[in-house]
C-alpha cells in the first residue's frame, strides 16, 4: 500500500529538509534531504545535491544535475 502524500503544488525553491511524506509538484531546489522511511514524490529539478537517508524512497519526475548520496534508501528516476 503506498503511503499518503502531502501534495505540495506551489513553486519550492532553495534548500529542502523533507521530513514528511510528500509530493512536489514544482521543484526547483539547490538542494534536497529526504529523511529516513520517508517517501518523496519530485516534479521538476534539483540543482545541486540529493540525499537520501535510510528507509528513504524517492520518485523524480524531473532532473538532477549535481550529486546523489544515498544511505540507504532507494531513487526511482522517470
Amino acid at each position: 500500500m503506498s503511503p499518503i502524500l502531502n501534495v505540495i503544488e506551489t513553486e519550492v525553491k532553495g534548500n529542502i529538509d523533507v521530513t514528511t511524506n510528500s509530493q512536489y509538484n514544482n521543484i526547483c531546489a539547490d538542494s534536497v534531504t529526504v529523511f529516513e522511511n520517508i517517501t518523496a514524490r519530485f516534479f521538476g529539478i534539483i540543482k545541486n545535491k540529493l540525499v537520501i537517508k535510510k528507509g528513504g524512497r524517492v520518485y523524480m519526475h524531473g532532473k538532477i544535475v549535481g550529486s546523489i548520496e544515498n544511505d540507504g534508501g532507494e531513487l526511482h528516476k522517470y
